[in-house]
């Protein structure tokens, strides 16, 4: 079970990217005046500022997870973390907890995954995340007010491609949240996989089709969600003459006219349901796949932090540190000090001071050491309020011991019709399957009759003379 996580934008007035005046006297010297000779250079300088805000990791500063398997001899918690993998809403985190370790030199290969999993909320994976509110922008996604502050959360299988804007669920800021998952394993058995066409059971079996770019030895697997997607790829690239440049299947990546393009086809997924089998070259139609696994969620969230009690969590500790890095980067401190005004002052002297321990600890008389009493509950303040507008807890963890099991198999086989219809000749007319051949037989030799006596040609009539063997006398 993997997860694909993404931060969520928050709606700017008039959809502008507004920028304050100390980003902008960052940009350039104080005085500097904005005109067509010089606003080339500051656009390059702008995005070059805004494309450093956001740094891997910042995402999710903690990730715990309990659910492994402690038993099995040399065996650690650990977890795969993608940090850049793309999907259809744009680039995500991609998440996979290890039940039991990878083979070594198979840490990254999904299909080698040794299976096993542990229910319960105490064997979930909690993450700490930090969606940096105060550095949010307006995009183009024809989502309106469905647009808010927190994060997308996909659940699916680890070889499935997350479609976050089918199967995300939101995650606001200031909540703890806990996300139980259902599991509904469908299968095919072998017989109705020989017996029918793909076309009369309605699914594809890994055998029967190929993609052209989420190839299977590119731990890529089979089902609809995988298919449709496919087969928006497979259009950008005719219609768009380009494919996205977050993920690794072109060296061309689409931009401008293209960009818009491709984010016309890949909002509208789902509409095309037909890709072209790269090995046969013929076309064929997204159905489900005859092996294939579901995710029911159920998902429900508190509010966090806590006020009163927040401080003595080694939660406060975490953002705390997270925040040591934030504040240190030159234009992510011009950000925070627009919204906290005295929250990086307060986070310089924690740290000097050592107010978070190595153990994650809050010592508050630390900070006293360089601040009065009233100014150390003021950083405390702030602290909670920017985890109240920022951090939310996700507990992902599965809900039951057991899975949901749907088989799809042939439903009569020849065999069994053949000896269900003379157990109803048997038990109503006292006849059996000797029966009615024996019906058949004489019905067919019937027809044989007819048939011969209908292309038999007609005797030829005449009249014979009676006295024409007799002799005159």
């Amino acid at each position: 079970m993997n997860i694909s996580l993404q931060e969520e934008v928050t709606e700017i007035s008039n959809g502008r990217m507004h920028l304050s005046s100390a980003v902008r006297n960052a940009i350039y010297d104080e005085g500097f005046e904005y005109n067509n000779k010089t606003k080339a250079l500051f656009h390059k300088n702008l995005f070059r500022v805004l494309a450093a805000q956001w740094q891997p990791g910042e995402l999710i500063p903690f990730i715990q997870w309990n659910g492994f398997d402690s038993v099995e001899a040399d065996n650690e918690k650990s977890v795969y973390q993608e940090l850049g993998f793309g999907t259809d809403y744009g680039v995500c985190t991609w998440i996979t907890p290890y039940f039991r370790n990878p083979l070594t030199g198979y840490e990254t290969d999904l299909g080698m995954l040794k299976l096993g999993a542990l229910n319960g909320d105490n064997n979930g994976l909690s993450l700490l995340l930090d969606a940096e509110t105060y550095d949010n922008a307006i995009i183009d996604d024809k989502l309106g007010s469905r647009v808010g502050q927190g994060f997308k959360v996909s659940v699916v299988h680890n070889l499935d491609i997350p479609l976050v804007r089918q199967s995300g669920l939101h995650v606001s800021v200031g909540t703890n949240v806990q996300l139980g998952v259902d599991i509904t394993k469908h299968t095919t058995t072998y017989q109705a996989l020989t017996t029918y066409s793909p076309v009369y059971r309605q699914c594809w079996n890994t055998s029967e089709i190929n993609f052209q770019f989420l190839k299977y030895e590119y731990d890529y697997q089979y089902n609809m969600n995988n298919c449709l997607y496919e087969a928006a790829l497979q259009k950008s690239e005719k219609e768009c003459k380009c494919l996205p440049g977050f993920q690794s299947f072109t060296e061309s990546p689409c931009d401008g006219l293209g960009l818009k393009c491709h984010q016309n086809i890949i909002f509208n997924i789902g509409l095309f349901r037909n890709i072209t089998d790269p090995v046969d070259n013929q076309v064929k139609t997204c159905m489900p796949g005859c092996f294939s696994q579901e995710f029911n969620q159920l998902i429900s969230d508190t509010s966090y932090p806590g006020m009163s009690t927040i401080k003595f969590r080694q939660d406060f500790c975490y953002v705390v540190n997270k925040l040591k890095v934030s504040c240190r980067d030159r234009y992510k401190r011009l950000y925070i000090q627009d919204e906290y005004e005295n929250l990086c002052d307060g986070i310089l002297v924690a740290d000097e001071q050592q107010a978070c321990d190595e153990k994650l600890h809050y010592h508050s008389d630390r900070i006293e050491k360089n601040k009065t009493r009233s100014e150390r509950y003021k950083f405390e303040d702030d602290v909670v309020d920017y985890m109240s507008k920022n951090i939310a807890i996700l507990n992902l963890f599965i809900n039951k011991p057991s899975v949901i099991g749907i088989q799809s198999d042939v439903s009569v086989t020849p065999e069994e019709l053949i000896a269900n219809v003379g157990g109803i000749l048997g038990l109503s007319i006292g006849a059996s399957i000797i029966t009615l051949m024996e019906i058949l037989w004489h019905i067919m030799l019937f027809v044989v009759a007819k048939f011969n006596n209908i292309m038999r040609p007609p005797r030829k009539l005449g009249f014979y003379n009676a006295c024409s063997t007799c002799t005159k006398t």
